[in-house]
């Protein structure tokens, strides 16, 4: 059993138990994580959602911003590049 009052169990996470805060990893640099998940092909708004689990979500996000004028994500008609 871990002494921590606050760590979770086996980790050095901490947080205050209010559920307000977002989880912390002693000994590692946020930005270069966030980073290395971006490298990863991680949507931002999803690490966004991980790092602040009790602040806006993607879809309070998307419905306070809205989707962009271009469906860049659709397929053109017509476009033949293939990604294989």
């Amino acid at each position: 059993m871990d002494a921590r009052e606050d760590g979770a169990r086996g980790t050095d996470a901490t947080h205050d138990g209010s559920g307000d805060d977002p989880v912390t990893a002693t000994g590692v640099d946020p930005a270069m994580h966030a980073q290395e998940l971006l490298a990863e092909h991680v949507p931002l708004a999803l690490i966004a959602d991980l790092l602040t689990p009790t602040g806006d979500t993607s879809a309070e996000i998307l419905e306070a911003e809205g989707l962009p004028e271009e469906s860049w994500w659709e397929p053109v008609e017509g476009d033949d590049v293939s990604h294989a």
